[in-house]
């Protein structure tokens, strides 16, 4: 037994040498069982929102807790995204740093997209307040949204942008401040190119239907060769849904 619980330490370590990505993405399934299991364990309008007609919008007294909610859908449909930086920030960095080196990558991509949660729940707020009327348009005016801007050069200048890599510093203070900085440019790419498919998620209230589209078309334009047919399916698609939105019941 002694024997054993050595050769298994040895085991993982090699594993986590060979996949520094597998944190990550352990952290991503985590999130997408506390999404799945929210509705069944909390009452009445989940996410940190409240409820209007069949929108979502956020309850004003509730920012610490929508922000958390921000995060966890962060990080269940963008950090799979960034397996290729995961193991590009763990593989320029020395063992007995790689995990913080991750994890300064992590903290600096999720603090681009917080502080764009902050600006999309304020602005919802704001229409909750002045134009209440027209809060039933804003899921459909949202998706075809998202449809035009899934067809405009700066959107497939910026998904190609995701892909870029910078140098790395191997230890010491710099190296703490290049992952950082590559989390932070790495989201900003990612947030030019996804902001219009997130905002519809903020829209519809954080529903898990439109979670799972939006990260579907998030993770197929990282790996398909031709992007461009996709976002024009992903525009296409959009649109078709905010048509049809208006004769749901």
């Amino acid at each position: 037994m002694t024997s054993a619980l050595p050769f298994a330490a040895l085991r993982c370590r090699d594993f986590l040498w060979r996949h520094p990505e597998f944190p990550v993405l352990l952290l991503s399934a985590g999130a997408w069982l506390f999404l799945l299991a929210e509705p069944f364990a909390r009452a009445g309008a989940p996410m940190g929102h409240q409820g209007h007609g069949d929108v979502m919008l956020p309850s004003p007294d509730n920012w610490p807790a929508l922000l958390s909610d921000w995060f966890i859908m962060l990080a269940a449909m963008m950090f799979p995204s960034l397996v290729p930086q995961v193991r590009l920030v763990a593989m320029r960095s020395f063992w007995s740093r790689r995990q913080r080196a991750i994890t300064l990558f992590l903290a600096g991509y999720s603090v681009v997209w917080v502080l764009y949660a902050v600006l999309a729940e304020l602005v919802l707020a704001g229409l909750q307040r002045t134009w209440s009327p027209l809060l039933r348009f804003v899921v459909p005016l949202g998706l075809l949204l998202a449809a035009v801007w899934q067809l405009t050069p700066q959107k497939r200048r910026s998904l190609v942008a995701c892909h870029f890599t910078m140098p790395l510093a191997p230890a010491g203070w710099r190296a703490d401040l290049d992952c950082s900085q590559y989390g932070i440019k790495t989201a900003w790419h990612c947030l030019v190119s996804c902001w219009a498919l997130m905002l519809i998620c903020a829209v519809a209230g954080h529903a898990l239907w439109a979670m799972f589209v939006v990260t579907l078309v998030v993770l197929s334009e990282r790996v398909v060769r031709r992007p461009r047919r996709l976002s024009f399916a992903a525009a296409l698609f959009c649109a078709v849904l905010a048509v049809a939105w208006q004769f749901w019941p």
